[in-house]
Parts: structure tokens; sequence; C-alpha cells
């Protein structure tokens, strides 16, 4: 249990406001960034980092001895470049070209090779396959994809090694980030008589920030953003009975809303190994609004202090995505005969006129033959189709995110009595009382097996134990289950979560002699207690 205090105002008025700065002046630069900035002729500069917190707070009556409002805004407004590292196709092999590591270098002086529109430079003990070799290597003799080599040109030229340094290489550069953080809170006291025996509060606080992450590329968006739209309140009333009588209720209402923005809008092919041209990005959110009840009410008479109250809170909480919900395909070299190397030179699988028109490829070069290839001749050999159904087995529109709601109520009750035997002992015993719903989907999409998986399973075990296949054990479906329906959920309620509790504290006395030195006659205080706590299944 965490308590929060929040300031309040009083019958003087009261104000202030704040600045911090931070500057890139202080930063250093990130150790690979700084690498290929200098590898690229560019001078070392650090990625930007300047953060800027202001906020005010002001307090005082609105009607003296009576009424008293307070009030804080703060803002944090960052500015950073976050250092990207993504995967390129080298001004080669968009051009049309793959370089390969030959298997007799002495075969391969290295040189030059020309592509679709011009000519590249290849390392000694290499060789550069152009377009019309690689369609001659080719079963159905197409070659590179003209497609794929216009998609390629998107990409900014490489200027890091990446994954070979020949076909699939790096870029590197630092992405603009900006962030924003805005908080507002806001408290009133109230006092319904003049004595103070009976107050009234209210307190709310707001967070609306925007976070977001770094860009696929230079110039484009952030490739999420997180948007957090936070709200709470509190409403209180204490009461002064009698001189016995206290009563404390609470009301709270914390509504915690979080949502991922992301960019992917439809169905998407990606290549294996290169970085997508436009991020992927799946979008999500939640809304986790918590309903609070709390009255607590004590009586006191003599060395006893009574107290017995209640806490209940009830949740619902709706949330979506869509990172379940397109269908992708991808050009994966693994996925296709050989895993990719049944048509590299050299093997005796590649049995193409082009195959032997060129030099083998190195051994140790197969797996980056394999991923260059397949990629360079479009070929689409790897998809995912994605569904997802509504209860009556209807399927829901392609891109349409998949959304549920979660619900949970709890309730808690307690009793106790806090006695004082002498003044320097105490005692407490209680118990509290508590009733869990098991979590539910408030709409009816929700399911359980017809059986125990834990019984199934164990039937498994047995059976196999004894020779007996599993396809001996009936079958078992999967139904629509929940309140919503009237069934079972995905446990059954808990009754029993009666939970005793005692403690007591002490404070010995010794005036004089080595327990009154360890003591301090008076000044130390010896805790003890014991308590049954029983856990819950958390919010979804």
């Amino acid at each position: 249990q965490v308590s929060l205090v929040t300031k309040s105002g009083t019958n003087e008025v009261h104000a202030s406001a704040y600045w911090y700065h931070r500057n890139t002046a202080t930063s250093t630069n990130e150790y690979f960034l700084k690498l290929a900035q200098l590898q690229a002729g560019e001078q070392s500069k650090s990625p930007k980092l300047q953060k800027h917190i202001y906020g005010v707070s002001a307090g005082g009556p609105l009607w003296k001895d009576r009424f008293f409002l307070f009030g804080n805004f703060e803002n944090l407004r960052e500015s950073s470049e976050a250092p990207v590292d993504r995967s390129v196709p080298s001004a080669s092999f968009r051009d049309g070209v793959l370089i390969y590591r030959c298997a007799t270098a002495s075969l391969c002086p290295g040189g030059s090779v020309a592509g679709f529109a011009g000519t590249h430079t290849v390392p000694a003990g290499h060789f550069g396959a152009t377009p019309a070799q690689l369609a001659a290597i080719d079963p159905l003799g197409i070659g590179p994809s003209a497609a794929v080599a216009t998609h390629f040109r998107q990409y900014p030229l490489p200027n890091d090694t990446g994954r070979d340094a020949l076909n699939i290489m790096g870029f590197r550069f630092p992405s603009p980030i900006k962030n924003d953080f805005y908080t507002y809170i806001a408290r009133a006291d109230f006092k319904i008589d003049r004595t103070g025996n009976h107050t009234l509060f209210w307190r709310g606080q707001l967070q609306d920030d925007v976070i977001a992450s770094a860009s696929q590329f230079p110039g484009k968006p952030p490739n999420t953003a997180q948007l957090i739209n936070s709200k709470g309140m509190a409403i209180g009333y204490n009461a002064v009975l009698s001189p016995r009588w206290v009563n404390s209720f609470r009301y709270g209402l914390t509504r915690i809303k979080e949502e991922t923005a992301g960019l992917r809008t439809s169905n998407a092919v990606t290549f294996r190994f290169i970085t997508d041209f436009n991020a992927l990005t799946a979008s999500s959110g939640r809304i986790v609004p918590t309903h609070n009840f709390v009255d607590d009410m004590s009586y006191t008479a003599g060395g006893h202090t009574l107290q017995f109250g209640m806490n209940i809170r009830s949740t619902r909480i709706p949330r979506f995505t869509n990172a379940g919900s397109f269908h992708t395909a991808t050009t994966n070299g693994s996925w296709v005969s050989g895993v990719g190397r049944r048509f590299m030179p050299g093997r005796s699988t590649c049995t193409t006129p082009g195959c032997t028109a060129v030099p083998a490829v190195s051994p140790s070069f197969a797996a980056v033959w394999a991923d260059s290839f397949i990629p360079l001749l479009g070929i689409v050999s790897q998809a995912s189709a994605r569904y997802n159904y509504n209860p009556d087995g209807s399927t829901l529109p392609n891109g349409e995110p998949v959304r549920r709601e979660y619900g949970s109520d709890e309730y808690e009750f307690y009793l106790q009595d806090s006695w004082r035997l002498r003044p320097s002992l105490t005692i407490a015993f209680g118990f509290r009382y508590g009733v869990y719903s098991p979590p539910f989907e408030t709409n009816g999409l929700q399911v359980s097996p017809s059986i125990s998986l834990g019984e199934w399973f164990n039937q498994r075990g047995s059976n196999a134990a004894r020779g007996i296949p599993s396809n001996a054990i009936p079958p078992f479906t999967i139904d629509l289950a929940g309140p919503v329906y009237g069934r079972k959920g995905f446990y059954a309620w808990d009754w029993n979560n009666l939970a005793p509790r005692a403690s007591f504290a002490w404070t010995p006395r010794f005036s004089s002699g080595i327990l009154g030195r360890i003591t301090g006659n008076g000044h130390m205080v010896i805790r003890g207690g014991y308590s049954v706590v029983y856990d819950r299944i958390g919010q979804a």
C-alpha cells in the first residue's frame, strides 16, 4: 500500500516558480556513432541532449479558516538524439550486383563490375556477379528484380560495414527525439464547520506525456509515440462524530491511459536482414480505471481502540492491439530449397548454365550468398497470415485491432482492536476478510477447455508410462466461458480468505544497569506480529 500526501493551501498566499536546464555541451559522443562519423569524414559530434524543466505552484485561502486551494504545474521538455544502426543495401547491391568471396582467391583479382546503372569496385579475392550473370544462375532466367532495385534505391547509402560489408551494410545516424511531459496537480480543502470536526478534501492529478522513439531513417517520423494521458482524483470526508467515534471515508478514481501509436497500416513484404524502409510498428493501448471506496470507523473506550471498515475496488480495462492484425511476407533464403544455397556457384546442386560461368563461392560465404541472392531476386518465400475471430466464428477485417475489456471486483472488510494494556505495552489483534472475483472478459471473448488441462496432462503421463498412445485420450474442446455466458471463469471464486493478524509493541523501561544502557530507559521499542495474507491475480 502506498499513501500520497499532497500540499494544501493555508491562510496565507504562497507561490513559487522554478526552472532547470541541461545542455548538450556537457554530453559526450556515443562510441560507435563517433566511429561512423569519422569514417565518413565528418567531425565527431555528440548526440543532442537538452532538458528544460519549469513549473509553478500556488496556494492560499478562498475562505479564510475554512476553504483552501493549492495547485502545481510542471513541464519537462526533452530534446535529444538517439544513435541508431540500420541495415541497408550497399550501393552495388541496390544496382543488381551481388559481390561474394571466392572459393579460390587467386581466380578473383577484383576490379569493377557493372550493375543496372553504374559500376562498382570489387575487392581482391571477391567476385561481383552482374545482373546478367545472376539471371543465368536463376533457374527461371529472370535475375535481379527491377522492382526490388527500385525499392532499394529509396534507402540512404551505407556508412558502416554492417552485416557483410559487401551487400547488406550498416547505416548509423543520430535520430532526433522530442518528448513532452506535462503534470497538473490541484487540491481543495474545506472545513464544513468552524471547529473542524467535519472536513472535506478533493485532490486531482493529470499527466499528459508524449514519449517518442527513434525514427526508421532520417526525415521520417518516430517509429512509435507513447501517449500517456493518465488522471486521478480522490475525495475524502473526515468526521469526528463524538469524542469516541471517528469516521473517515475515501473515494478514489485512478485512470491510467497508455497508448503506443505505431506506423503500420497495411500488410507488408519484408526483406530478411534489411531494415524495413517504412517502420512496421504496431499500435496498442489500454485504459485502467480503478474505482476505490474506503471507509474506516474507529471507537475509543479506555485502553481500547476498536477499528472496522471496508475497501472495495472495481476495474474495467479496455485494451486494443493490431500487432497480430496484418499479413506479412518475407524474402527468406532459409525457406527455399537448400536453405537458399541450392543455386550457389560451386555446389553440385547448381546446374543452370550460369553456375559454371562464374567462380565458385567460398563455403564460408554460403550463408551470405543465400541471404543476398534470394532477396535480390525478389523471391517471397515465407508468408504469415493472421486471422482474428469474433465469438460467432466470423473473422475481423484485415488490419482491425483486437479489442478486449477485462474486469475484476475486489471486496475487503476488517475488524481490529488495539489494546493498551499498560503505558509500555500495546497489543493489537483482528482479522481481514477478502473476496476477489476471477478476472473476466466483459464482452464474452473468453474461453476455457471442456476438461481440466492439469488432469489431461496427468492422464497423458500415466498413459505414456503404460505404453498407451496419446490419441487414446478422448478429445477436449475449447468453449466460450465466463460470467457473460453464466459459465465458469478462469478459476473458481475463493470464499475462505479469512486473514487473522496479531501484533504487539513493547517499550522496556530499565533505569539503570546494562539493560538501562541498552534500552535507553524507554527509548527502545520492540515490535512483533503475525498475519496471514492472501495473494490475488493482477489486472490485465
